[in-house]
């Protein structure tokens, strides 16, 4: 709004219209700018709900202009662009994510922790986020990256996760897909004690057409339904890069697998069911 006068100082106020005062700021010279705000002493706090106010201008202790301002407040919208993830001996570590924030309202939309005014759920669970306190002005869109600190465990990998961002009351969500890599059984080899024939250990191919890394410590080896330790080889493959195929062997205990026993392999949602 712009007010013209030749007379100063002149103290402005932001007002109720029932008469309470927000804020109050003084102009000493021609051509100064005046910021009223509507959250005084609380920064970075965001107008959800818009309202009418009053402007009152004073000289000395006259009135000498009056006007009047709407206010509709901030008006999110939020998209969910990308989930960075890392694979851990026990699951999945979701590190950050990052959000595509626009604001059609008529008041600066902020998103910061400090306070905190976004909120990220994992399955319905808010998690600890922190973020750079970003401010986006009416009309405007920007890219925000939240660091998160979140896990999943391996055997919860199975199933889809939901990833919930909320900031201003606007939410947009994100789906973790259930891991479900492609396996194939390469070969088996046997041990032989005492007259009785065991499985020694079985090769497969794992592909991972996943959005995050796997890691091998996932896969889990089950005998007659009874999970059991498996070395995997080669011992320096630790990950499995989005989009790779490796092949691997899983070395069973010794005298574990009796010859005609169950044997299933299991990461994620995808399972290999053999005999030994």
């Amino acid at each position: 709004m712009v007010f013209e006068t030749d007379k100063y100082p002149v103290k402005f106020y932001l007002m109720t219209h029932e008469g309470e005062e927000v804020y109050s700021a003084t102009a000493t010279e021609p051509e100064e700018v005046v910021y009223l705000h509507l959250t005084p002493l609380k920064p970075y706090t965001n107008v959800v709900e818009g309202g009418e106010y009053v402007i009152k201008a004073y000289y000395l202790d006259d009135e000498i202009w009056k006007g009047e301002i709407e206010v509709k407040g901030v008006k999110p919208s939020i998209e969910v662009l990308a989930v960075k993830g890392e694979a851990g001996i026990m699951g999945l570590h979701l590190k950050s994510i990052t959000v595509r924030v626009e604001n059609a309202g008529d008041v600066p939309l902020y998103v910061t922790t400090i306070p905190e005014n976004i909120e990220v759920n994992v399955d319905g669970e808010e998690i600890a986020c922190t973020v750079e306190t970003t401010t986006i002005l009416p009309g405007e869109a920007k890219e925000v990256e939240v660091d998160l600190l979140a896990f999943i465990r391996s055997d919860e990998l199975g199933e889809d996760h939901i990833v919930e961002v909320e900031v201003a009351g606007e939410k947009a969500e994100y789906v973790i897909p259930k891991l479900e890599p492609e396996l194939e059984l390469l070969d088996r080899k046997y041990e032989e004690s005492l007259g009785t024939s065991y499985l020694d250990s079985v090769s497969i191919s794992v592909t991972n057409d996943w959005v995050f890394p796997v890691h091998v410590n996932w896969i889990k080896v089950f005998v007659d339904g009874k999970e059991c330790y498996a070395s995997v080889i080669p011992e320096e493959v630790k990950e499995i890069d989005v989009g790779k195929t490796v092949e691997l062997t899983l070395k069973l205990p010794l005298l574990k697998a009796k010859k005609g026993s169950n044997v299933k392999i299991v990461l994620g949602a995808s399972s290999l069911e053999l005999k030994a």
